[in-house]
C-alpha cells in the first residue's frame, strides 16, 4: 500500500475511536502473521524473559489428585498390581485416590516440567468493543506454523509431527494401600504408600478430527490510542487463556523408571499411563498452563512486549508513509 493510501485510511478511521483502534491493530496483526517480518509473533514471543517460553517454558511442579470413578479404578488397580505374592491390597480408604506430581517431587527433587510450542502462535482478527471502544479480544491459534515456514533461528526447537505442543518431564504417583482381610477391609497396621516415578511425554495434536486448530486461546486487553501523529497506543493485558478443543488429541507416554523390570514395572507403566491419560489429568495440565499464562509476571511481560512492538511498528509505518 502506498504512503498516501495509508494516510488517507488513517484520516478516515480517526472519525471513530473504535475504527481508529481497529485500523491500527489490523496493521500490526498482518505483520505479526508474516514470517518474513521482524514483528512475526513467534519471533517476538521467543524474546520473552519472564517467564522464558523459548525454547520451552519450565515449571517447577504441578500437583493434583485423580478423583471420581476413574481415580477409584486406578487406585484399586495400583494396589492390586503391587501386592506381595499371596496378599490382597486395596486402597486404604474410600478417598485414597492417586496423588500425582508432575515435575519436582520427593522422589525426584531435581525434576521439572517443560512445555514446548507456546511461541508457535498466530493472531486472529482483533475485536474492539465496550462503551469506550477500548476493549480488545484477540483469538490465538497455536501450532500454526511448520518448521520450514519460520526463521532459521527458531527451527532447532520446533515441535514437529503435526503437534501443536509437547509437555515433558518427570512425574511421581503415590497411592495409599493396605492389606485386605477376607471381608475386604484393611488390616490394622498394614497401610503403606506405593510410589512410582519416572518420566513422561505429552503430545498435543495440532488439529481436531474435523481439521480445526486444536489448541487455541484468547487475549483480553484494554487498548487506547494515546497519540495520533504518529499513532501510538497504550495497552493493558488482563487475561491470556488457552484451551484444547479435543482432549483425545492429548496423549501421554510414560516410563516408570523407579520400578525394576521384574518388580511390577509393566503393571506400574500400565497404571501410570492410565493416570496420565485420564481426562482429569489432561484438564489439570491445561489449567496449570493457564495459571502460568495468566500469572502477573507473564501478563506484565506480554503487555510490555506488545505495547513496544506495536508502537515501534506504527512509528515505522507512518514514517514510511
Amino acid at each position: 500500500m502506498s504512503s498516501e493510501a495509508v494516510r488517507r485510511e488513517w484520516a478516515a478511521a480517526q472519525a471513530d475511536q473504535g475504527s481508529a483502534l481497529l485500523f491500527l491493530l489490523l496493521k500490526f496483526q498482518a505483520k505479526a502473521n508474516d514470517p518474513t517480518s521482524q514483528y512475526f509473533l513467534p519471533l517476538l514471543l521467543s524474546q520473552i524473559s519472564n517467564p522464558i517460553i523459548y525454547p520451552v517454558l519450565t515449571a517447577d511442579k504441578w500437583d493434583f489428585g485423580l478423583t471420581g470413578d476413574d481415580g477409584t479404578q486406578i487406585a484399586q488397580n495400583i494396589c492390586a498390581d503391587t501386592a506381595a505374592f499371596g496378599q490382597v491390597q486395596i486402597p486404604s480408604s474410600a478417598t485414597a485416590f492417586p496423588a500425582v506430581t508432575l515435575g519436582r517431587s520427593q522422589s525426584q527433587p531435581t525434576g521439572k516440567v517443560e512445555v514446548a510450542g507456546l511461541f508457535n502462535a498466530s493472531l486472529g482478527t482483533p475485536v474492539v468493543s465496550g462503551p469506550d471502544q477500548d476493549q480488545v479480544t484477540v483469538a490465538i491459534q497455536f501450532g500454526v506454523w511448520t518448521k520450514d515456514q519460520v526463521p532459521a533461528t527458531l527451527q532447532p526447537n520446533w515441535v514437529t509431527s503435526g503437534n501443536a505442543m509437547a509437555i515433558s518431564g518427570t512425574f511421581e504417583i503415590i497411592q495409599s494401600c493396605c492389606v485386605a482381610d477376607l471381608t475386604n477391609q484393611c488390616i490394622a497396621g498394614t497401610q503403606s504408600a506405593e510410589v512410582g516415578w519416572g518420566t513422561f511425554v505429552m503430545a498435543i495434536g495440532g488439529k481436531t478430527s474435523g481439521g480445526a486448530f486444536n489448541v487455541t486461546g484468547n487475549v483480553n486487553a484494554t487498548v487506547t490510542v494515546v497519540s495520533m501523529n504518529p499513532p501510538q497506543v497504550g495497552l493493558s493485558v488482563h487475561t491470556i487463556s488457552l484451551a484444547v478443543a479435543d482432549l483425545t488429541q492429548l496423549t501421554t507416554t510414560v516410563d516408570v523408571s523407579s520400578i525394576p523390570i521384574d518388580k511390577h514395572r509393566a503393571e506400574w507403566n500400565d497404571q501410570a499411563n492410565k493416570a496420565l491419560n485420564d481426562s482429569s489429568t489432561k484438564n489439570n495440565v491445561v489449567a496449570n498452563v493457564n495459571a502460568v499464562l495468566s500469572s502477573p509476571d507473564n501478563l506484565t511481560t506480554i503487555q510490555t512486549l506488545l505495547e513496544k512492538q506495536v508502537n515501534d511498528y506504527l512509528q515505522s509505518l507512518f514514517q514510511e508513509a
